[in-house]
């Protein structure tokens, strides 16, 4: 997702459909076999009223960046991949961007691995170029997502609405529920990709540290662990 000047201008751009080294990787037993599964499968997505440009992801990014009046912040909620892309294909776009805020990997005990985070695990490859790219990156672990439970009560609120976006939300969180109740042992769904946003919202709210971090590509254990030095070990 990119920050871009008038809300009424969001473009939709396909990005890549795998990962940059590694074949593509699916999480049914959390989101569902179609990936946005909810609880009442007779709630459905409405039509989308906007095609897909007719052009590269990464290509689209640099030529929006590029022509930012200000800094552009990206926002990732998903594998590095088309960041990756954009970062090595064109070089001086980092020219333009202030801070990359990413939805991923975790400090100590992972959800897709014992110490790894989907959206990293599905491409340690591109996270590598990311965390190494040399712009500012705010990472949001799931330490932090963790922590941020959408509980019976806002649900609740969220139904009460009774408008078809609040009740297909609602009923996306509730299939969410029960799979993190069963692989995790939560008794309320956490709220990953909406806690990047709320950083670049407003950043007072949340605690922050600068250390290094590595994202391990070579283990057949623990390849796309986020290696957080927190004890600033490595200088």
């Amino acid at each position: 997702m990119l920050s871009v000047c008038g809300l009424s201008h969001i473009d939709v751009v396909q990005g890549s459909g795998r990962p940059l080294m590694r074949p593509p990787a699916e999480c049914p037993e959390i989101h569902g076999d179609s990936g946005l599964d909810a609880k009442d499968p007779s709630l459905t997505f409405p039509p989308c009223p906007k095609e897909a440009l007719d052009t590269n992801a990464f290509v689209h990014m640099n030529q929006v960046i590029c022509s930012s009046p200000t800094p552009v912040t990206i926002i990732a909620t998903a594998a590095l991949t088309n960041i990756a892309i954009l970062l090595r294909a064109f070089p001086d776009v980092t020219k333009n961007i202030e801070q990359i805020v990413l939805l991923g990997g975790c400090i100590g005990t992972g959800n897709i691995g014992p110490v790894m985070e989907w959206n990293i695990m599905i491409d340690p490859e591109a996270a590598s170029i990311v965390f190494n790219c040399g712009l500012k990156v705010v990472q949001i672990p799931l330490e932090v997502t963790h922590t941020v439970l959408v509980t019976e009560e806002i649900q609740n609120t969220l139904t009460s609405w009774n408008t078809p976006f609040s009740l297909l939300f609602c009923s996306l969180l509730r299939f969410f529920e029960e799979t993190y109740s069963k692989v995790f042992n939560f008794q309320h769904p956490p709220l990953h990709d909406p806690v990047a946003v709320a950083y670049v919202i407003n950043p007072e709210i949340f605690k922050t540290d600068f250390v290094h971090v590595d994202i391990e590509t070579q283990s057949s254990f623990s390849s796309g662990q986020t290696i957080c030095d927190l004890f600033r070990r490595t200088g």
